[in-house]
């Protein structure tokens, strides 16, 4: 919903893409 302030919907949608960016660097 746009409802919800922008930092939230960031927030969800960017940790699971940080972790999936670490996940396949073979850090």
């Amino acid at each position: 919903p746009a409802e919800l302030p922008i930092g939230i919907v960031t927030a969800l949608l960017g940790a699971p893409f940080f972790l999936y960016l670490l996940l396949r660097q073979p850090h």
